[in-house]
């Protein structure tokens, strides 16, 4: 994983090993792909990473799409940062809001400039475009046929309305639910006015003897030790 804001105190580093910046350009990417997995991987980037970057994009924008406030003619710029192994398989590592646009490389001194003039193109001149040809009596196009530069239309939301049940149409519960334990018998007090039973539950005890293992406490529920031995008669 290379990340210029803490690679950048490294030796190796600032001796370019990777090209100047340390940065490569989806070109060279491309090129690295070829020489790593062979000749028959020419189109890996466009057919078996872009298309994962598509659907990792798209999925957490959809699981998000019930909490964003619709505001007209207003957008929001998302810094995703993914990760690809051996197998060409893509990790999300995380969406960052407001994404540094820092000029640090040779790469991003033209690409941040780039994102920046075609973002306007997108919320500025397609629109435009679109009223243009209303107007005039033309055929309408998709935003998909009009110039939007480096930017593309991947995922289109339904409206507000409709994104707000979302989630329940993945037919997963992620609401996170608490249950009270009982307390055990004994009597003891937990020294809490709550209105929790008294005393130390089985789940209780159980937890502070594996805390007493981790902790190689002999002092809990009759002398755990710090080692473990395992089954078959060996230290653990």
């Amino acid at each position: 994983l290379s990340n210029n804001s803490i690679a950048k105190y490294s030796e190796h580093f600032k001796q370019n090993m990777l090209g100047e910046g340390n940065m490569w350009r989806v070109s060279e990417f491309k090129k690295f792909l070829i020489e790593r997995f062979g000749e028959d991987h020419q189109r890996a980037w466009e057919e078996k990473i872009v298309p994962q970057i598509k659907d990792i994009v798209t999925h957490t924008l959809q699981c998000a799409e019930d909490i964003f406030e619709a505001r007209k003619n207003t957008c929001e710029l998302y810094g995703y940062d993914f990760v690809v192994d051996d197998s060409l398989r893509v990790w999300l590592l995380e969406v960052n809001c407001s994404p540094s646009m820092e000029h640090s490389t040779p790469v991003t001194e033209q690409l941040c400039p780039k994102a920046f003039d075609d973002i306007f193109k997108v919320l500025v001149d397609a629109p435009e475009e679109k009223a243009r040809r209303k107007e005039e009596g033309l055929p309408d196009k998709q935003i998909e046929e009009l110039d939007t530069g480096g930017w593309m239309l991947i995922h289109k939301a339904p409206s507000c309305a409709a994104a707000s049940s979302k989630m329940s149409a993945f037919g997963i519960d992620l609401t996170v639910k608490g249950q009270g334990v009982p307390g055990g018998q004994g009597g003891q007090s937990n020294g809490y006015s709550n209105g929790f039973s008294t005393g130390w539950s089985p789940v209780t005890k159980l937890a502070r003897k594996m805390r007493a293992l981790a902790m190689g406490s002999s002092g809990a529920g009759g002398g755990a030790s710090g080692a473990v031995t395992d089954r078959g008669g060996g230290d653990g």
